[in-house]
């Protein structure tokens, strides 16, 4: 008699929780997203146990034709439901931002494998899975920006391996720890403005052929590795607002040393913090020709001199 009475007593506690949620799309083409579903979802309490998404396709349309998820400017809900991915298994964008999620469970996007781009911007997301990310081998475009985000799991980034561009830009990240991108190699923008970051360490942009252009502006940097200045192919640094430089260091007008003139109180401090660094700027600037490493392998590892690193450098140093 009792478990009958508690277990109608959940189905109304339920009930009661789900009284007012709401998770419906409205289907339309369009130009440039395509075939998409514009979704309302009306889920302050963030439940996750949603059956079905209200909503009808246009003629000769189904599911699998869902190219893009996009949500409404009327939408609310602290989390993002797995039935939109376990929905919709062959979409491209994702666009969740602004919306007030504070927190995306482990197994929100496995069933998002064909993603493309992924835009969690402008919520409250202040901590992510490591494994949050594995699912997402074709993703390109990254936006995890304008969130409360502290620190970055090195895991995050082990499967994206085609990611192009990522915004982690107006969170509170307070350190970049080393080879946290390495898995990045088809990166070329990465937005890192307005954290809490106070030292530059080069292991945590090397390795990384294909990247163009970092934005660390209005930080708190006081330290950089000098390193840092010969990271082959980046051609824009934006260090603006910061403790140790400020201004663009790296752009079509500056030359090395003029970078280093600007940078030198930045070296200065990152080798009183970090006194057993070996600073070999010309290693850094020889990790990779024609996107291959040149190097024995373990070089970039920690910059050392072991395995015939330096010799193999200046070889080729000096063959060019």
């Amino acid at each position: 008699m009792m478990d009958n009475i508690i277990s109608i007593f959940i189905v109304l506690l339920n009930l009661i929780l789900s009284f007012g949620q709401k998770l419906s799309c409205t289907y339309a083409n369009n130009e440039e997203f395509e075939y998409s579903c514009y979704m309302t979802i009306q889920n302050p309490d963030g439940l996750n146990n949603f059956t079905d998404i209200s909503g009808e396709h246009l003629a000769g349309r189904s599911d699998y034709d869902v190219q893009n998820i996009i949500r409404t400017i009327s939408s609310k809900s602290i989390n993002v439901p797995s039935i939109i991915c376990n929905k919709f298994q062959n979409t491209k964008t994702f666009a969740f931002g602004s919306i007030g999620v504070e927190r995306v469970d482990e197994n929100t996007f496995d069933g998002c494998k064909e993603l493309t781009r992924l835009w969690l911007y402008d919520n409250k997301i202040s901590y992510l899975p490591k494994n949050i990310f594995d699912p997402l081998v074709n993703l390109e475009d990254l936006a995890i920006s304008n969130n409360k985000i502290s620190s970055i799991s090195i895991e995050w980034f082990t499967n994206l391996v085609n990611l192009e561009v990522l915004y982690l830009h107006n969170n509170q990240i307070e350190d970049i720890p080393k080879k946290v991108f390495r898995s990045l190699k088809q990166l070329s923008k990465l937005y890192l403005t307005s954290n809490n970051l106070k030292v530059i360490h080069s292991e945590s942009f090397g390795m990384l052929p294909n990247l163009k252009e970092i934005y660390i502006y209005i930080n708190q940097i006081n330290a950089i590795d000098e390193r840092m200045i010969d990271l082959t192919g980046v051609e824009i640094i934006d260090m603006n607002d910061n403790v140790c430089a400020s201004g663009r260091i790296i752009d079509d007008s500056a030359t090395r040393q003029s970078m280093r003139n600007a940078l030198q109180r930045c070296f200065d401090n990152y080798k009183a913090l970090f006194p057993e660094t070996t600073t070999n700027p010309i290693a850094t600037s020889f990790q990779t020709i024609n996107g291959e490493s040149n190097l024995p392998k373990g070089c970039f590892d920690s910059y050392s001199d072991e395995k015939g690193c330096s010799l193999q450098v200046e070889n080729e140093r000096l063959s060019k």
